[in-house]
């Protein structure tokens, strides 16, 4: 009943908005808030997925919600404590990897895990570095050879610096995964 509540507010918050579901809040938090039920502000920055921002504008109709639910039930917010939920949680990063490695695109991935695709990216990046990912799955190989070139002729201070010096065709996205691939090739040297 709660998760219906929820769901339905979820739903009409993101109609009012013009924003995706996931956008208000994430599914695991929908879940998370089931589990817990957090009545205050503070215990609903506790669930994953709802930051300051989110709180701030969705939680005093989330916590009526939850309260209403306490009441009609005579319950109590569990105890949350994230420490222990993290340690029983898959590295997200590694779940993007392995999703992507399984022949997904990058935006069938955000869409799944409920994140914005430059958050996969950001994920996926952080293997291109270690050296498991080929670049040349995120990117054509002659885009990488081009801002290989150019990141190493060019003087920057910053990735925003070398954006604005380039080539509207790259992105951030771009310039971070050629820079990591540039930083493991000197450390394997």
């Amino acid at each position: 009943d709660l998760f219906a509540q929820l769901r339905e507010l979820r739903a009409d918050l993101a109609e009012e908005n013009d924003v995706e579901v996931y956008q208000i809040f994430p599914q695991r938090a929908l879940f998370e808030m089931c589990e817990f039920f957090p009545n205050t502000p503070k215990l609903l920055k506790k669930i994953n997925g709802l930051g300051k921002v989110r709180v701030e504008n969705y939680g005093e109709e989330i916590i009526e919600i939850i309260q209403k639910y306490i009441d009609n039930n005579k319950l109590s917010p569990k105890e949350y404590v994230k420490e222990e939920k993290k340690e029983k949680q898959s590295p997200t990063k590694q779940i993007s990897y392995e999703l992507f490695k399984s022949g997904k695109s990058i935006a069938e991935i955000a869409k799944e895990r409920e994140l914005v695709p430059s958050t996969i990216e950001s994920h996926l990046s952080h293997y291109v570095g270690t050296g498991d990912l080929p670049i040349t799955d995120l990117m054509s190989k002659e885009k990488y050879e081009e801002l290989k070139k150019i990141m190493k002729k060019i003087k920057y201070e910053s990735f925003t610096d070398l954006k604005h010096t380039i080539d509207n065709k790259f992105s951030y996205n771009d310039i971070r995964l050629v820079a990591l691939k540039l930083g493991s090739e000197k450390t394997n040297m």
